[in-house]
């Protein structure tokens, strides 16, 4: 079966579902029977106690088997979000495995779910849909949310806010319409468990906030905890609550550092492109006023949402804006549907008055059988050969990525951005060689573009496939259209800049595998440095000492064009003692690679952290 047939099936199936399935609270677990004789049953709980607008998300499936015989079990999943003129959906892989006899089983899952791209909140659902099959039985969940417009998502743990979740929800309403009726169904705090957080940084991708208490964070996992510090490296923000003194030990665990402005509401630390914030806390759960610190709070970065700041690096917000700077750089052509039309013009007339008078006429209609298939043949020959020559095949694009380099972790956060117009594609099926989250983004309307917002008259839906953990599919690229995407990811490696020790200028090793054309460094004095030229794999250069940081600050403010507003007041924010920044066009600088007949054109990455002691001789 093709994709698409796939996806009209399984979107039957999400239909028939969402109407038999009534909506609980995701955290209010969803039980099953399997075997009624045997009183075996199965369990499905989405950890949050809403579904994120996006990202991935995590489900815990727990097989209790009270039989004398294994229950083969299998789980599939997929994310339904409304289009115009449809629905858009993101599909994952399967879950397979074998219950014991007479025991329980807990399988943790991490499942992708498609964008929410409504502007406004209160007309549309998020639907997660789990089909199980355990021993013959087949039963479905069905988890909802309607998120709110424009505000982050947070997730909250049951002390701070299990029974107290609604209010809050309810006072952010007020807060932001002035009425608890606007949109009343529509949730962006949610509540968990945090003995149910998995250990795995993509399950938090679809969450901008996650809020527990101090007590709560040496009892969660160390697969767990780091987790969580990974994805707050890559733009989460975590609050802390805390009954007594500030929670040193955690902020050093988690390797914060104080920002260069420190806020008034409460303590604020980055980590990466992340935030932390501490609160004193009285061991109540959360009154309902407190909602608004669930909304920007005190980081200008989590304003909108992962989602909103995304998609602000693709699309022109308002006429004062300036275009963005990858859309700009990728350009603009015309569609040529003209051309389409004359061909389509010259097959009606062929396969009509042509085909019946002349080719078919009156005696021989017999020849119709042969003669129509023929046409349309031809036609369809003629139309891939105009497309083909006038738009060529795979297609052109432009890059461009954030990438902290941590030395002490030996691991690399990479925050990738990138545009593509396709001519005609004979493949859209790419598999990254390492595991990564791939968002789709939206882009300004044109006829070249196929993800569409939902208020357009002309969207439809799209599919979006990830099977088998990372092998995607679908309308993730397709021909003759411009798709963009946000990709983020974790990677192992040793790449990095060391300072060689000396009491003169800073000298600078470089084992990072590309070369960086511009590199500058600021020492814990607050003295600003700069490579004279290009810094090459295996070079050793002296830096040369700068004035002030004003080339640096204009140097920054053009090296940051190609990202968002949140990206950008991230690294503003950071206190740049000790850091470098560094950029690079070099093709090896460690981008992910997606669709290989894409031709990417002009790549930049920004490259910073810290400098890594030299190895002792």
């Amino acid at each position: 079966m093709n994709p698409r047939a796939f996806s009209a099936v399984i979107l039957t199936a999400s239909s028939l579902w969402l109407a038999a399935v009534p909506p609980v609270a995701a955290q209010e677990m969803q039980r099953f029977p399997v075997d009624e004789d045997k009183g075996s049953s199965v369990e499905v709980e989405h950890v949050f106690s809403a579904v994120p607008p996006g990202g991935y998300t995590a489900v815990r499936i727990t097989v209790i088997n009270k039989g004398k015989e294994a229950l083969a079990s299998k789980a599939s999943a997929f994310s339904v979000t409304s289009a115009g003129r449809g629905e858009h959906l993101m599909s994952g892989g399967d879950l397979a495995f074998t219950a014991k006899p007479e025991s329980t089983t807990t399988q943790e899952w991490v499942v992708p779910l498609m964008t929410d791209f409504a502007q406004r909140s209160g007309y549309n659902d998020n639907n997660l849909n789990i089909g199980l099959g355990v021993g013959g039985r087949s039963v479905n969940a069905v988890f909802r949310s309607n998120p709110f417009e424009g505000a982050p998502f947070s997730a909250v743990s049951q002390s701070l806010g299990g029974v107290s979740a609604p209010a809050l929800n309810d006072h952010l309403r007020k807060s932001r319409s002035g009425t608890s009726s606007y949109a009343r169904d529509s949730t962006s705090i949610a509540s968990f468990l945090p003995a149910h957080l998995p250990a795995d940084w993509r399950a938090y991708t679809g969450i901008d906030l996650l809020a527990l208490n101090t007590d709560e964070w040496p009892a969660l996992q160390p697969g767990v905890r780091t987790a969580v510090r990974q994805w707050i490296q890559l733009g989460g923000q975590l609050d802390l609550y805390h009954q007594g003194p500030v929670p040193e030990a955690i902020l050093t665990e988690l390797k914060a550092e104080p920002l260069m402005s420190p806020r008034p509401t409460g303590g604020l630390y980055s980590l990466g492109s992340g935030r932390i914030r501490h609160f004193e806390w009285d061991g109540k759960e959360l009154a309902p006023e407190l909602g608004r610190r669930f909304d920007t709070g005190s980081n200008p970065s989590l304003a909108g949402g992962r989602r909103e700041r995304a998609a602000l690096i693709m699309r022109k917000i308002s006429t004062k804006a300036p275009r963005p700077a990858l859309v700009d750089d990728l350009g603009s052509r015309s569609f040529a549907a003209w051309q389409v039309g004359v061909i389509l013009l010259l097959f009606g007339l062929l396969v009509g008055p042509v085909n019946l008078f002349y080719l078919a006429g009156p005696g021989r209609r017999h020849r119709l059988f042969v003669t129509t298939p023929l046409i349309a043949l031809g036609a369809s020959v003629v139309l891939v050969a105009v497309i083909f020559f006038s738009d060529g095949a795979g297609g052109q694009g432009r890059r461009a990525a954030l990438i902290e380099l941590r030395p002490d972790e030996n691991t690399a956060i990479v925050r990738q951005f990138q545009i593509s117009r396709t001519g005609v594609l004979f493949g859209n099926g790419f598999v990254p060689a390492e595991s990564a989250v791939i968002t789709p983004l939206l882009l300004e309307n044109s006829r070249w573009t196929r993800l569409k917002p939902p208020e357009s008259n002309e969207a439809e839906g799209q599919r979006f496939t990830i099977a088998d953990g990372n092998n995607y599919g679908g309308d993730w690229f397709q021909s003759r259209s411009e798709q963009a995407q946000l990709i983020e990811t974790i990677r192992p490696g040793r790449g990095r800049f060391e300072l060689e020790p000396g009491g003169g200028s800073p000298s600078v090793v470089s084992s990072y595998p590309a070369t960086v054309k511009a590199f500058f460094y600021q020492d814990p004095a607050g003295g600003w440095w700069s490579a004279p030229g290009p810094v090459a794999t295996g070079a050793a250069v002296v830096l040369g000492k700068l004035p002030d940081g004003e080339a640096f600050r204009e140097w920054f403010k053009t090296a940051m064009a190609p990202f968002g507003p949140g990206d950008r007041s991230a690294l503003e924010d950071t206190d740049h003692r000790g850091r470098f920044y560094a950029a690079s066009t070099d093709g090896g600088a460690g981008l992910v690679e997606t669709l290989s007949s894409i031709s990417w054109k002009e790549d930049f990455t920004l490259i910073h952290g810290r400098l890594a002691p030299a190895p002792p001789p």
